[in-house]
């Protein structure tokens, strides 16, 4: 009787320890490969570095031009700049730009694994957002370097700079 009441007491700590440990501050929420709700002129207008892209003669071509970033983020605070952003009539986040904002990212990336918000947090207006990559175990990880996006939809704060780090 008593082993049976210890591990419930472990496994009732344990529970209470892995949700309180995925509480993410500010409400945030990421929006993992977002590429195909970006609208395409938007896009081509923020390309980034070390990346593939197909021009409209199917011909391949890699952008290693110092002068263009290496990532971008965007803060989106209202209506006007998120329909500049999204293809038309997408209301894929649901934000209400009166109490929420939307984070968004795009970088190089070599793979298609899913990525997964770990913590966000602000010191001195300095937004910091950390995520990581399911690690995905065999062959066929690996792509071609592209321009990937992603989305956090969080609490409207006063942020004056943003950090994405990859744990």
């Amino acid at each position: 009787m008593k082993l049976k009441l210890f591990a419930m007491v472990i496994v009732l700590v344990n529970f209470l320890f892995i949700t309180g440990c995925n509480n993410i501050s500010y409400n945030a929420q990421l929006y993992d490969n977002i590429n195909d709700y970006i609208n395409e002129d938007f896009a081509k207008e923020t390309i980034i570095r070390d990346v593939y892209y197909v021009n409209h003669d199917d011909i391949t071509i890699i952008q290693h031009d110092d002068t263009v970033p290496s990532d971008r983020t965007f803060i989106v605070t209202d209506k006007e700049s998120y329909d500049e952003m999204f293809n038309e009539n997408i209301d894929y986040f649901d934000v209400n730009f009166t109490t929420q904002m939307l984070i968004i990212y795009t970088f190089r990336a070599i793979n298609h694994r899913e990525l997964n918000l770990t913590n966000i947090s602000l010191q001195d207006s300095s937004l910091t957002v950390e995520y990581k990559s399911i690690q995905k175990n065999g062959i066929g990880d690996t792509s071609t370097p592209y321009q990937r996006w992603i989305a956090v939809k969080l609490d409207k704060i006063n942020i004056m700079s943003i950090s994405f780090k990859q744990k």
